[in-house]
């Protein structure tokens, strides 16, 4: 709050960040009062919207693009296994909007504590393990149907996403028959390594326009930029929107200039803010092989509508 109230008290017209919620709700009531517009950092909904914006990557658009990308694959009965928490909540919600508007059906949603040890009931509890003659003490029958779905989606990373990958191959969960989808937590080169996820799917940035901030960034400070949630690229991306902005007439930072439904170009791709401060990207779909990420579908140029 204090960097808002210096930078508004020296005539700022814009402001760009903070990164985290607290901040941004601690910063947001300064801009508000002296009407000037923010572009956080922030994946927090909650605090978005009156004049704050941000650039951070959302689930909704995540979540939509992969999902419409397996609709034009012919799945059509989509489950959710996502944690018990926020960021389980937001892509449960984006989830529940997604695959009806793409024309799939959610046949099941099922939640699992992030921190506990044993997560194979919130799996058998997905597969229908119980019903189909899989349950807990009979993992060696034959189980009498096949799973409820044939796409789902496990918004997770690292040690815990293998695990639940590797519980549901074991209740009859089918790669080649169910197709596992993620969000940009799959972005890992490490996951090739994890025999169940292979051909699973996963939105992410187009890799060339990020490849050359990538080394233009190493050129000038002597590494990569940090990982954490692409805040590099991001912040590129803010203070370029912010440039872009000032060179028009009397530098228009006005609610209709933010949210130009044309949008903007990026480091990370096409992205553009909506007047309830969200922002949607346009991403790519790669899928996980041995020999690591493979594109399958190129991430759009522009948000222009085919035929208009």
């Amino acid at each position: 709050m204090t960097a808002a109230a210096q930078a508004l008290a020296q005539g700022a017209d814009i402001l760009l960040g903070p990164l985290f919620s607290a901040e941004v709700k601690a910063a947001a009531p300064l801009a508000r009062e002296h009407l000037v517009p923010m572009v956080a950092f922030t994946t927090d909904r909650s605090v978005l919207g009156n004049g704050v914006y941000t650039l951070g990557f959302l689930p909704d658009s995540q979540v939509t693009r992969v999902i419409g990308y397996a609709r034009s694959q012919g799945r059509e009965r989509f489950a959710l296994l996502a944690r018990s928490d926020d960021y389980g909540r937001a892509v449960a919600d984006a989830f529940r909007a997604a695959v009806p508007a793409q024309g799939g059906r959610v046949v099941k949603v099922e939640y699992y504590d992030p921190h506990a040890a044993d997560l194979s009931a919130a799996v058998r509890r997905l597969t229908d393990a119980d019903a189909r003659g899989r349950g807990k003490g009979k993992e060696t029958n034959q189980a009498t149907g096949p799973v409820p779905f044939d796409a789902v989606m496990i918004p997770d990373e690292g040690t815990r996403l293998r695990s639940l990958a590797s519980l549901a191959t074991y209740y009859d969960v089918n790669p080649e028959q169910a197709s596992f989808l993620g969000t940009l937590l799959w972005d890992d080169p490490r996951l090739a390594n994890e025999p169940s996820l292979q051909g699973g799917l996963y939105p992410a940035p187009p890799v060339a326009a990020h490849q050359d901030f990538e080394a233009r960034y190493s050129r000038a400070f002597g590494q990569l930029p940090a990982r954490l949630s692409g805040i590099a690229s991001i912040a590129y991306d803010a203070t370029a929107l912010a440039a872009i902005l000032a060179r028009q007439p009397q530098g228009d930072y006005s609610t209709q200039s933010l949210t130009n439904p044309a949008g903007f170009a990026g480091v990370d791709g096409v992205f553009r803010l909506s007047p309830d401060g969200t922002s949607e990207r346009g991403l790519a779909v790669r899928q996980i092989t041995a020999a690591g990420p493979r594109e399958v579908s190129p991430a759009p140029t522009s948000f222009a509508v085919p035929g208009q």
